[in-house]
């Protein structure tokens, strides 16, 4: 009996072991063709891979590919479309636009009196003319040069003072003498000097004017205003040229120094000297 199971059970394990090993082999020669075929797979991409990378060529190959390929075909197609040049060549040739725009050109009616306007030039010549004449101009600049005026006057107003002082001094009239550079009133009679006194003239923005005059009213008191002033009472006024006088000054005593108006300052007392000694109509010779 334990023969028989020892050998049954021999039996069991080499059929286990050939049925392992069947098994194996029929792993085996399934898992190798798979194998095969991953590695032809493998392989064929490899190889598609390869030849897409000879085919495909790199940026410059493309770019130098492309310019190959560009070229002839541009020829290829200026050779073919020869017929639209052909008939621009034509144009060309004839230029029915440009053939007259050619012969305006030539013409020029409209640029031609331009030119001629701008040859003659009407107006520019004028100007011209009146920049080489300049009759304006000329005259500033003759006056420019001269400038007599102001001179001629000065000139002839102190010839003309110095003439009336030596025709005062050739009479026994009486006349008033002031002198602006020195501040000083003299009376005179004839070439005898009465009196001389200090006084004060107009200041430097209202200067005492200058020139020959004569007494022309006579206030023992009167009110004078003007540009920022107004004094009443002003005693022993003597008006000799408009709204010039020769009056006393209260409010000041800084004679000798030119501090008015216009109007010759005198102290008090020797206003009212002069207002007694002098007439309506006592020349007045005011200088400087």
């Amino acid at each position: 009996m334990k023969k028989i199971i020892s050998s049954f059970w021999l039996r069991c394990s080499g059929a286990l072991l050939v049925g392992v090993a069947l098994t194996l082999t029929a792993f085996s020669a399934w898992s190798i063709p798979t194998q095969r075929t991953t590695v032809q797979r493998e392989r064929s991409i490899s190889t598609q891979r390869t030849t897409a990378q000879k085919r495909r060529p790199t940026p410059t190959q493309r770019i130098t590919v492309q310019k190959r390929r560009l070229i002839p075909a541009q020829r290829t197609t200026a050779q073919r479309g020869r017929s639209i040049t052909a008939p621009r060549t034509t144009l060309q040739k004839r230029s029915p636009i440009t053939a007259p725009r050619t012969t305006l050109q030539k013409r020029r009616p409209i640029t031609a009196p331009r030119t001629t306007l701008q040859k003659r030039r009407p107006i520019t010549a004028s100007r011209t003319t009146l920049q080489k004449r300049r009759p304006i101009t000329a005259s500033r600049t003759t006056l420019q040069k001269r400038r007599p005026i102001t001179t001629l006057t000065t000139t002839a107003l102190k010839d003309k003072i110095a003439n009336k002082i030596l025709d005062m001094q050739e009479t026994q009239q009486r006349w008033i003498e002031v002198d602006l550079s020195n501040q000083k009133l003299i009376a005179w009679e004839g070439t005898s000097p009465v009196r001389a006194v200090v006084v004060s003239t107009g200041k430097q923005s209202t200067p005492t004017r200058v020139g020959t005059f004569a007494v022309q009213t006579k206030y023992l008191s009167t009110r004078m205003r003007g540009p920022g002033y107004d004094v009443s009472n002003v005693p022993h006024t003597m008006y000799y040229s408009g709204g010039y006088a020769i009056h006393g000054a209260y409010w000041h005593k800084r004679f000798g120094t030119p501090v008015s108006h216009g109007c010759i300052n005198v102290a008090l007392d020797h206003a009212e000297w002069l207002f007694k000694w002098s007439n309506v109509g006592t020349p007045v010779i005011v200088h400087e």
